[in-house]
Order: structure tokens, then C-alpha cells, then sequence
């Protein structure tokens, strides 16, 4: 499924990434990142455009925390399933769990293909993920990764109602 975001709701992630990036850095929170050259702000701006656009898709609520508040949270919660989801720019991207992440119920993987347009790729349940035939090290240290073809699939219209 792929989501695509208009200018006024870029514009107003872009914001809200460089809020979530400039408290983050002042309480020195460490990025969540896997072997990117990317600054704290890039990471921040692609997973609030992976966190809106899934909770667009999805019509859930999209936390607008940042701070203390977020640390170790579920980016969202969808019928009753607490939600991580993880970003990459990457087209063949992987989803990568660090070992010792908070418990979630799922964990989705989203391609920000451009600053407009995010795919999801799919997701995979928490205890998918976490099986020690998934632990890689990719020069990173050891994290839980799922290669895009190990994800299940979303259904287009599973969500909506007839």
C-alpha cells in the first residue's frame, strides 16, 4: 500500500521532526539508527512521515509527543495492537528490531520514496520478529532483521468497512 502525503502535511512533519529532533538532541537521546549517515533531524522527519502516513491510511490517531513522553512508546496503537513502525529510504530496505527494543505487539516497515510518497512494505508480529534464526549483525551489532520478502503483506482494503 502506498500513501501518498500532500504539501501542507509535509510541511507541517517537517516541523514537528525538527521539534522532535531539537528536544531529543537537548536530552540527549541517541538516533535509533542502522548504519546511516543520516542527521538526527533526517531520521526524525522519516518516521513522522511513516507514522502519519500510516495512521492517515489507517484513520487512527497520530501522536504528536515528543520528548520523554515517546521514549519506548508504540508509535500508534491499531485495534487494540501496539505498533512500531520502522523507515528506511532504501528500496530493498530490511526491517531491523533492535535485541533489547520495548515489547510491541507489531512492527511494520515503511519506504519513504520520497518526502510525498510512502509504501508499505508490510509487517510482521512481535513474536515473528523476535526468533533467534533473525538475529544479524549489520555492523551495527546484533539486531532482529526481516528481509522484505519474510514480511507479511497488508490487504489493501482490510481496514475499511463495506
Amino acid at each position: 500500500m502506498t500513501i501518498t502525503l500532500n504539501e501542507s502535511e509535509v510541511h507541517f512533519l517537517r516541523t514537528l521532526a525538527s521539534t522532535r529532533a531539537f528536544v531529543s538532541r537537548k536530552k540527549n537521546v541517541v538516533d535509533q539508527k542502522f548504519a546511516s549517515d543520516k542527521s538526527g533531524y533526517e531520521i526524525d522527519f522519516d518516521g513522522c512521515l511513516s507514522e502519519y502516513a500510516f495512521c492517515k491510511w489507517h484513520n487512527i490517531h497520530f501522536s504528536l509527543s515528543f520528548g520523554d513522553d515517546t521514549a519506548g512508546q508504540p508509535d500508534c496503537v491499531y485495534k487494540n495492537l501496539t505498533i512500531d513502525i520502522k523507515s528506511t529510504r532504501l528500496p530493498q530496505g530490511r526491517m531491523i528490531v533492535k535485541l533489547n527494543s520495548q515489547p510491541m505487539d507489531m512492527y511494520v516497515l515503511a519506504i519513504v520514496e520520497n518526502d510525498y510518497t510512502i509504501r508499505f512494505a508490510g509487517y510482521s508480529r512481535s513474536e515473528d520478529v523476535k526468533k533467534e534464526e533473525n538475529i544479524r549483525n549489520l555492523g551495527t551489532g546484533d539486531s532482529y532483521v526481516l528481509d522484505q520478502h519474510q514480511l507479511l503483506k497488508f490487504k489493501e482494503n482490510a481496514h475499511k468497512k463495506n
